[in-house]
């Protein structure tokens, strides 16, 4: 379990209570500042499973540290220290900090009998799949490297693609369907990290702007049929940006960690364009950080994991800039992917280590407590997660973009049976996107070459296979602009 500080004010001294990783199964380990007295003898660390009702205890001397053992996996203890002197006084309880005994963590090991996996192989009947592609020399090179994002800009309940060249500035919004009508197009000033957001909660598909090497930011608020109002503005130049509801309030905010620093600031949408600083503070550096709804709540919390070292913690947002946390230890090498498996208001995580094709399915129970599923497959693949057949819990689609390959990994996930797979073979080299790109309920495909232009709408049937559609986003230069 991952070291997470909580400081308090004791009579005598400004104490540190932290949770350590386990030296064995069943323990917590808890570490404390020392006291400055003179006659300090020694400290008592009181603990049980009942906040602020402690059934055990344990006098460690004049020890600053314990590693509490025999305590049951799974469960929270609530633990907190006094300081006692040579007299036999003792202090008041330190300020009291709880932790979940961790319980069995994801292992670059197989599960003792692995199911059926993605291998190299092509399905039986593979599925029409996207390999044409336009020559080289066929694109203009003003319009190469086009990055898109998908969003429903129109309402119609079918994802749109908004493209951007960063390049030159250029913009365009496919509509839904086939992608064959552009919604809106114009030119922006280069060198923008663009995303589709939800701004100012009227529904409607916004954009925004960064620019890391200088803080600054735009918002277009669209007021309908592809048209934008502006706003900008400019932060700190360094951090990474991630879209989330930090509030609940319905719009997307921004969280921004500095990774070299472990500095992160929220700013809140305020729904007319602007943003408003809610907080902030200092982590260790070098986390990666996926929003997820992880509580159940309204306001998005925050998954933050480092690969090289397996620690992750749960950072449960109450809404006013302040974190719970709960940490854990996994094997170093995961890859970790925010998943709905139970179709409830919290949402889980898929693992996937891409060197050794282990798999792990982490179906969250709260308060950083995870059960556990897994398997091993292949080396190699990309993951996307969404849901394949519809039936409101996410499937794992992977993709292998060096030869082709890829499977759809259907799971009803009740009782963790093994997925059902279907596969096929497509030309290598696209980048992915899964969601529901016509409205049906049941996510589908959407594939992209960015060097080309080349894009497929693969839209599945629920079983695991895909219909193809297909076109060119250079094709928009020459269609008419409503």
């Amino acid at each position: 379990m991952r070291a997470i500080a909580f400081r308090y004010c004791a009579p005598s001294a400004l104490l540190l209570l932290c949770f350590a990783p386990p030296l064995f199964a069943g323990s917590l380990a808890v570490a404390w500042d020392p006291n400055t007295e003179p006659d300090l003898a020694g400290y008592i660390v009181f603990y049980g499973t009942q906040a602020g009702a402690y059934t055990q205890s344990v006098d460690v001397g004049n020890q600053t540290s314990r590693t509490v053992t025999g305590l049951q996996d799974g469960l929270r203890y609530y633990f907190a220290v006094k300081a006692y002197n040579t007299s036999g006084v003792m202090s008041p309880y330190s300020a009291e900090v709880s932790g979940v005994v961790p319980g069995q963590t994801p292992a670059p090991e197989p599960s003792p009998t692995p199911e059926l996996s993605p291998s190299p192989e092509p399905s039986t009947a593979p599925q029409p799949s996207p390999v044409p592609q336009p020559p080289a020399n066929s694109v203009p090179p003003a319009f190469r490297h086009w990055s898109s994002r998908l969003v429903d800009f129109d309402g119609d309940g079918q994802e749109d693609v908004f493209f951007y060249e960063p390049s030159s500035g250029e913009w365009l919004i496919a509509r839904g369907g086939d992608f064959g009508a552009v919604l809106r197009s114009g030119t922006w000033t280069t060198g923008w990290a663009v995303r589709t957001a939800e701004l100012n909660g009227d529904g409607l598909a916004d954009v925004v702007g960064f620019r890391t090497g200088t803080g600054d930011w735009f918002q277009a608020i669209q007021y309908g049929d592809g048209n934008f109002t502006y706003r900008t503005g400019a932060w700190p130049a360094s951090g990474e940006r991630y879209l989330a509801d930090l509030d609940g309030n319905g719009r997307d905010d921004v969280f921004v960690y500095e990774r070299q620093t472990g500095e992160w600031r929220e700013f809140l949408s305020d729904g007319t364009g602007g943003f408003v600083g809610n907080g902030g503070g200092t982590w260790s550096p070098g986390w990666d950080v996926y929003p997820a709804e992880l509580n159940g709540d309204a306001a998005t919390d925050l998954f933050v994991h480092k690969a090289d070292t397996g620690d992750w913690v749960v950072c449960a947002n109450d809404g006013s800039g302040a974190f719970r946390y709960d940490a854990g230890k996994w094997s170093f090498g995961w890859q970790v992917h925010v998943a709905g498996f139970s179709g409830g208001p919290r949402e889980d995580l898929f693992v996937y280590n891409p060197i050794t094709g282990d798999w792990y399915r982490c179906l969250n129970r709260g308060e950083g407590r995870f059960e556990y599923a897994g398997g091993r497959w292949a080396t190699g693949w990309t993951v996307a997660i969404g849901d394949l057949d519809g039936n409101g819990q996410d499937d794992v689609f992977v993709y292998n973009t060096a030869t082709g390959r890829w499977h759809t990994c259907l799971n009803e996930f009740r009782e963790y049976p093994s997925p059902a797979y279907q596969g096929g073979l497509w030309s290598p080299g696209w980048t992915l996107v899964v969601r529901d790109l016509d409205g049906d309920g049941v996510a589908d495909v959407y594939v992209y070459n960015a060097g080309t232009g080349v894009w497929y709408r693969c839209l599945s049937d629920g079983t695991g296979r895909f219909v193809y559609r297909s076109g060119n986003a250079v094709e928009h230069q020459r269609l008419t602009v409503r």
